[in-house]
């Protein structure tokens, strides 16, 4: 999970009897802190290995969301703080596509 986040930000996995609690912080005034339930080891199945495989694979998948979610909306709160929506907008415009219309009949 770390190798995810860039070296400044702040992440804290505490262990609890449900669920787990990620928490991922950028300086103090902006964190999130989410719980990724644990999934109950079904008591009739065959293959024991699969369900962990499961189990580790939805859990990451989480994370991961957490992960993306949390940049996304720091993002966009530096953005807005700055008024960076046009600037990034003319920026990165592709000025050299030349666009064709077909004329319908």
């Amino acid at each position: 999970m770390k190798k995810q986040l860039p070296p400044f930000i702040d992440v804290d996995v505490e262990e609890r009897e449900d669920f787990f609690v990620l928490r991922l912080r950028w300086e103090p005034e902006f964190g999130v802190e989410v719980g990724i339930h644990k999934i109950g080891y079904p008591d009739n199945t065959k293959n024991e290995a699969e369900v962990l495989k499961g189990i580790r694979i939805r859990t990451e998948k989480k994370v991961l969301e957490t992960i993306r979610d949390f940049g996304v909306a720091r993002i966009e709160e530096l953005k807005n703080s700055f008024g960076l929506e046009d600037f990034y907008k003319e920026k990165y415009r592709d000025k050299n596509v030349v666009y064709r219309v077909r004329k319908m009949l």
